[in-house]
């Protein structure tokens, strides 16, 4: 059984201890990279957290399986994202959106590029968003939505950072975007699906 299959099968058996310990390990051992971790690893993860067959509970246990996951990889990424930071970005969900995990793996994916990150977590009130804009300086803004139901949210965070903003590119990911994209609505929307996607958006993000 291969490292992915073996973090399903730990995943699915509500294994937290050996989940983490079997992805550092591999780590540690050569089996597997970094970059795949989370291309081939996490985000099948992530489609096993937001299966719609679970129950309730059970999606809460594997969403903690994953988020520990994720938050032990961080020495690893601080030691292969550049030192040097390019830009700053923030990463956030919009009001009313709980399913933060895609926010916070696509977080590690702009540090490995070398950005700073500011990751906020789930449910950003609407009307702070500016104040993060302007006081952090920030170059660009993510935003994570798994929900459909937050997409009215999405599209009212959008408007403010175009009028506050009207150059700051949005970097938009999420199951949400990905199957509503005729929904949203606004400018400078980098609509990203994968990690090819975000790396072309970033290219795009000026200093």
């Amino acid at each position: 059984m291969d490292v992915k299959q073996q973090y399903l099968s730990y995943l699915n058996a509500l294994d937290r201890d050996a989940c983490v310990s079997l992805i550092i390990s591999s780590l540690d051992e050569h089996k597997i990279d970094l970059f795949s971790v989370y291309t081939e690893i996490l985000t099948h993860a992530l489609d096993e957290v937001e299966n719609t067959d679970h129950n309730v509970w059970e999606e809460h246990i594997k969403t903690q399986i994953v988020r520990t996951t994720l938050e032990s990889l961080y020495p690893y990424v601080i030691k292969q994202g550049p030192v040097e930071k390019k830009a700053k970005i923030a990463v956030v969900c919009p009001e009313g959106e709980y399913h933060e995990l895609g926010g916070r793996l696509v977080s590690d994916y702009f540090r490995l590029l070398g950005f700073e990150v500011y990751y906020l977590g789930n449910s950003l009130p609407k009307h702070e968003l500016i104040d993060l804009v302007k006081e952090c300086k920030l170059n660009a803004l993510a935003i994570s939505v798994a929900n459909f139901y937050t997409i009215s949210a999405l599209n009212s965070m959008i408007k403010l950072v175009n009028e506050a903003n009207p150059s700051l590119p949005i970097i938009l990911g999420g199951r949400a975007v990905e199957h509503n994209a005729q929904g949203i609505h606004g400018n400078n929307l980098l609509i990203c699906k994968t990690y090819e996607d975000i790396l072309k958006a970033t290219q795009a993000v000026t200093v």
